[in-house]
Formats: C-alpha cells, structure tokens, sequence
C-alpha cells in the first residue's frame, strides 16, 4: 500500500505537529551554563522534569542544536496511549527527519491494526538498524499513561544505536526505569531548579520582554517567580507593578488554572487548597486542616503531579506563586473555609511550640476568640524566652477592639509592657486584667484558666503586701502544670515577696525558681531569679555565694542574648550594683548606676517594691566606696514617707548604708555625751549654758569639749565653728544626732 516515494498510509495519520516542537513567540534565554555541564553532554539519557512554563521546549532545542548530531523530536499526546499509534508516531518521525525508509509491514498498516507479539521485536529491529547515532526528544511524556507505551519508551532508550542520546521530557514522573539508569550511570537528571532562571537570567528575560524594572525590581521579580521562565514573561508583560501578590493576576491565574491544575480531580484541587494556607505542609498537618487520614499519600501524589509541592525539610513546600494563587482563590470563593483552616493551623502550630507561625495564623483568620486563645499562650512563650519585640509586633498587627475586653489580651499587653519597658501599659492593662476576672477569683485560681498568671501579675506588683502577694504566687504555682514555663516565674514571685520581708524560705524559693527554669530553659527567670538571690545573700552576708549567683546570671543573660527584655535588665542590674558594694568597687559602679536610676523610676510604676530596694541598694553601695554624698541622696528617697522602706530586705541595706556613711563622718568618733555638747558648741552657747541646758557640771561640759577638739583635730572655738560650717554643706544623714 506504499507510495513511490516509500509512504504508507500509516504515515498520513500522524498529525505533523508531533512531528516537531511546539512554537513559541517567546525571547529564548540561551542556557550555556546547563549545556556546557560536561555530565549533560554524555549522558546517554537525559530526564527532563519540570513544570509547566520552565521552558523545557527551548531547552532541549538547544541541547540538540548543542550536540550537533541529527536529531529526531516526537511530541506525545493521549492518543499514544495506544501502543501502535505510538509505532506509528515514531516511525514517521523518523521517516521525516531522518529519512529512514522504514516500510510498515504489512500486519501493520491499515487502519485498525492489532498490537500482536511481532509488533514490539519488529519495532525494536527497526531502532537498532537506524545506522547512525541520533538525538532523540520524545516530549510531553506525561500525556501517557498506558504502561505498554512507557514499556516501548524504555525499550527505544535500550535500543538505539551506540553513542546517540535520548532526551525524556516531562512535567511529571512516570511510569519509566529511571533507577535502573541512574544505577548503570547512563542518566542525568535536570529539574525545576535546574531550569530555573538565575537572578542575572531574569534580569536579561525582564528586558527582553520589555519591562522597564530597576535592580529592586529585578530581585523582586526574581524572588517573587523563583525564576519560574514563563512567570517572569508574564509579570514584566503586564499591566501592574511588580509585587508579591503577581499570583492574583488575571494572566498569572489563567495559566496555574490551565497548565498546572488542569486534569487534576477536583478533591484533590480542594486538598491543594486547603493545604496552601500554610507555607511547609506535612502529612500530620495536611490531616488536620482537611480532616483526611489519606493525607500523605496525597501529598505525594501532588507532588508528582505538579512538581510545584516539593520535599523540603519538614514536609512539603509550594512555589509560591501556586501557593498565593490557592490562597487568594480560597479567600476569594470561600472567606469562612480559609478562616477556619487558618484556625486550625494556628492550634496545630500552638501544640508544636511555633508561637511565630500559630499567632500568623491566628491573626490571618480573623477570629478575636481565636486571636486570644493562641496569642496569650504564645506571648507567655516569647516573654518568657527573652522576645517581647515579637509579642510588640503580634499586637501591633491587632484591632483595639480585638486587643480590649477579653482577659487573655490584658494579660498579655501588661506582661508585654512589664518585659519591654512600657510600665504604664503594664500597670493600666494589670487593672484590666483584674477587672475582667470573675468575683471571688482569688479562690478559684486552679479552676479558672487565666487566673494562676493574673495572680502572678498581682504579686508581681506586690499588691496587697509581700505576705498577701507570697501566698497569691505560691497558689498560682500550685495551680500550672509540672512541665508549664511559667512554674519558675511564679516560685521566684513567691521568693522575692518572701525576701522582702525577711522570710527564710526565700533563699530556698529563689534558688527552686533557677533550679525549675534551668530545667526548662527560660533564659530570664534563670537571670532573673539567680540576680534576685543574689541580693539576698548579701544581705545575708553570704559573700561568696552571693558572688556566684550573680556571675551565674551575666553569664546566662549574654548566653541568651536578652537585650530587649528591660525588666531582665533592671533585676540583673540590681544584682550587679549589691555585689559592687558588697566588695566595695567602684569600678563599673558609675557606669550602671545611671541606667539604674532610670530603670527603678520606670520599673517602680508597677513594682513599687523594686523602686523601694533599688534605692536602698544603691545607697548601700556608694556608701561602701566612700561616695557619703551620693549614699545619702538615695537614702533621703526612701526616708520621706515611703512605707515600703520598713521591709526587711530594703531596710538592711539602707541600715548597713546608714553604718557606712556613719564611719565615714568624723562625727562617728563622738560619744553619745559628746554629741550632745557638740550640737550645743556650734550653736555659740557658753559652757555655762550648756552646762545649765544639759543638767552638767561646768567641768564635765569642758571635759568633754576638749575630747571634742582632739578627735576632731582642731585647736579653737573658731576652728570648731568653721569645721561646722563646711560640714553643713552635705547634711548629716537624716535623724543622725538629731
């Protein structure tokens, strides 16, 4: 049934454009890179998978054009399916571009033939007797799916002749021996990231396609597509600006819907979906957001379906231009689902301790009960690890009516403001929070869930006095769980209130508090509680042990890298400025001392108790270096009403200050009798009205005013007078020899 020419009327019923390569329009960026790969040159078999628009077309026209070896290119579609459409196919191929001569035989022409136990040897036969190396492309080899078709693909790579080269093309993997290849050394394997563009590639692709984009606009076209080729045609050929959200383009939507979803079922459409409102999706997950036990397998499925989900670390990741076109279809047709999704994944994320990703999450869906329900838990985290930046930037991306009327958010806007220094947002949102909880609370702290941290908060504050605030933190600590955080933050509340007035267990509450943070890595109780118990063994004149307790914290607090949390910074410094004076250094002494000051003005807005101790340490360290003046200043703070100064702890170091400055003064050498006549010298009375004034003899008054001039080193009534004078210029501490 052959022509003159040797043409069958098999021939006539290949379409021509499986014949050669699909046209594009489009600027080609030439990949020399990949070609000149010295393992993409020899290779007997290159595997090609990669998604749609990743310009595979173009890539293997160059390879050929690279290779310069005559070529043959066979597009494939469903109708090769069929095993002898698939013959035919190729033959003609053949015929065309290589003018083979092949002569169907005659059991294989016509219209219907059958594939028989002949066809496959014959076909083979043919491959092997081409007498001259080729480069052979078979394309789109994901348009089959019958395994008798992906057999004879197999078998023509084993069949051609000796040195020549077959490309496979792909957007998917298939049903092919690509380990056996791989382990005979005969296949490379070229990918998505392979033919992605580099940064240097788009930027000659954005030109060419006329986009008028500077270097930013470059690096953001870049980042944004990942190189993906055919998204950065069609960004730099449309309308809008470059920007991350090029997904909800009209152009950029009609081809993710067309060439990379298309043939999907529209369950796993959905499952796609649902899994995109996350950035890394695994199968435990993927299972909780869509409710399928089936969940890995199908992101496996997708994943080979698309090559859009790849592995990563951890799971799954979407391009993320696929990713954002999900999402916005999601939002777009169905708000309540995403909402919900969102939720999900913001408990999912809260029960794997990703506090970032469970309060994204949360804020994406938009529910205030949910907003309150993952943020409070994760800001307690993030406070508690030393981050109150990241609780400042979760709140700021709230609503105030989202951030007012529900305890959860007080809770976390004072204890935010208590780690970041805003101490009149803590101390209003303390109020708050104490207003929001039920009547009679404080005896219902371990049935009600907010109220073991609004207790903690209260006796933090020392609300009600150190003994009433004790009790309140040692109930909340009953109250939290073994393995909770919090439990060491509420053990050193209880101890610094017992210290505070001079409770025993206090040095036992604050070394339990290190101890249970330590354990569970809290870097700013660890600080906090070893810096507070710090100072109470100085107090207790446990030098050493003071000493270790404080380096233990610097040295915790530069492990942790705690720059940003200022009531961490306000305790350690606390704990430096005792040990300072306990060892009686000035070094470093003027260098904290400023931050101090600031810190205790601050600070003692809401914790009245560290304004009160802060003083009187500092007094008791200047005192220590000899700075009588300075010791002074602070103890004038604490001695003009304040009632928080008759505490234990604040009073012996004001006490032992008071000693200090008292030897410092040459007043100190004076009898209780002498001070008694001094004041009366210096007010100008003759020894015989002081004499009348104190009940004495005139020979004991001037008795006692000659001692008087020797200690005092001065020869005079003048001398005694003008000594008087410049002594008046830095008071006598308040109620000395008055």
């Amino acid at each position: 049934m052959g022509d003159s020419q040797g043409r069958t009327e098999a021939d006539d019923l290949v379409p021509p454009s499986k014949l050669r390569p699909s046209r594009s329009g489009l600027h080609t960026i030439e990949r020399t890179a990949l070609l000149d790969r010295a393992e993409v040159r020899n290779a007997d078999v290159v595997w090609l998978v990669a998604p749609a628009g990743y310009g595979k077309t173009s890539f293997g026209l160059q390879w050929i054009a690279h290779s310069g070896q005559a070529s043959v290119w066979i597009n494939l579609d469903g109708t090769d399916d069929d095993p002898l459409v698939f013959i035919r196919t190729v033959v003609a191929a053949l015929d065309h571009q290589l003018e083979a001569g092949i002569q169907m035989p005659g059991w294989l022409d016509g219209h219907e033939p059958e594939y028989t136990q002949r066809t496959r040897p014959w076909f083979l036969g043919q491959i092997a007797r081409l007498g001259q190396l080729v480069n052979l492309v078979f394309d789109d080899i994901h348009e089959v799916a019958s395994g008798a078709t992906l057999d004879l693909i197999a078998a023509t790579v084993e069949n051609v002749p000796t040195g020549s080269h077959v490309m496979l093309i792909s957007r998917q993997a298939t049903g092919l021996p690509i380990g056996r290849w791989r382990g005979q050394g005969r296949l490379v394997e070229l990918g998505a990231t392979d033919l992605a563009f580099t940064l240097a590639e788009t930027a000659e692709a954005a030109a060419a396609f006329g986009a008028d984009v500077n270097s930013v606009g470059v690096s953001l076209l870049h980042d944004t597509t990942m190189g993906w080729p055919v998204m950065v045609y069609l960004v730099s050929t449309g309308s809008s600006p470059v920007s991350r959200r090029v997904a909800t383009s009209e152009a950029v939507e009609e081809y993710v819907g067309e060439q990379v979803l298309r043939g999907l079922p529209p369950q796993l459409q959905e499952f796609l979906a649902c899994c995109a409102v996350v950035e890394v999706v695994d199968a435990r997950l993927a299972a909780e957001l869509t409710g399928r036990a089936d969940a890995g397998l199908l992101l496996a499925d997708v994943a080979e379906r698309t090559l859009l989900v790849g592995e990563v670390e951890g799971g799954y990741r979407y391009h993320p231009l696929l990713r954002e076109y999900l999402r916005h279809r999601l939002e777009r047709d169905q708000p309540a689902t995403a909402a919900q999704l969102h939720a999900r994944a913001a408990r999912w994320y809260l029960t794997q301790g990703d506090a970032d990703v469970a309060v994204h999450h949360a804020i994406a869906g938009d529910d205030p009960d949910v907003i309150a329900e993952v943020v409070w838990p994760s800001a307690r985290i993030a406070l508690l690890q030393g981050r109150p930046s990241s609780v400042a930037r979760w709140l700021a991306q709230l609503p105030p009516d989202v951030r007012a009327g529900r305890v959860e958010m007080s809770l976390t806007e004072a204890w935010a403001g208590l780690a970041s220094g805003d101490y009149g947002a803590a101390a209003v949102h303390t109020r708050s929070a104490v207003a929001a909880m039920p009547a009679g609370w404080h005896g219902r702290i371990a049935e009600l869930p907010s109220a073991p941290w609004v207790a903690m908060l209260v006796a933090v504050a020392g609300q009600g006095g150190p003994v009433v605030a004790a009790g309140l933190a040692a109930t909340a600590l009953d109250a939290l769980q073994p393995d909770d955080p919090s439990r060491p933050l509420a053990r050193m509340i209880e101890g610094v209130n017992l210290a505070l007035v001079g409770d025993a267990r206090a040095v036992e509450a604050l070394s339990e508090a290190a101890a249970m943070a330590e354990a569970l890595e809290v870097s700013t109780t660890v600080v906090e509680a070893r810096s507070l118990l710090s100072v109470v063994l100085v107090a207790q004149g446990r030098g050493p042990e003071s000493e270790r307790a404080c380096e233990s914290a610097q040295q915790r607090r530069r492990d942790a890298g705690l720059s940003g949390q200022q009531s961490t910074r306000a305790i350690l410094l606390l704990g430096d400025v005792a040990q300072s004076g306990r060892r009686g250094s000035r070094r470093g002494l003027s260098d904290v001392t400023e931050e101090l000051v600031q810190l205790r003005l601050t600070v003692g807005r809401v914790l009245p108790w560290f304004a009160t101790l802060t003083a009187a340490v500092l007094a008791y360290a200047w005192a220590r270096v000899g700075e009588v003046e300075q010791a002074q200043g602070y103890l004038r703070l604490i001695s003009s009403g304040d009632p928080l100064a008759a505490l234990v702890l604040p009073r012996w170091f004001a006490d032992s200050a008071r000693d200090e400055v008292a030897r410092a003064i040459p007043l100190a050498q004076l009898t209780r009798a002498e001070r008694r006549v001094w004041e009366l010298l210096i007010g100008r009375q003759t020894m015989a009205e002081i004499a009348d004034e104190l009940c004495l003899s005139r020979e004991t008054v001037k008795s006692h005013a000659s001692s008087i001039y020797r200690k005092l080193d001065v020869a005079s009534r003048r001398e005694l007078h003008d000594l008087a004078a410049q002594w008046s210029s830095t008071e006598v501490l308040p109620g000395y020899g008055r």
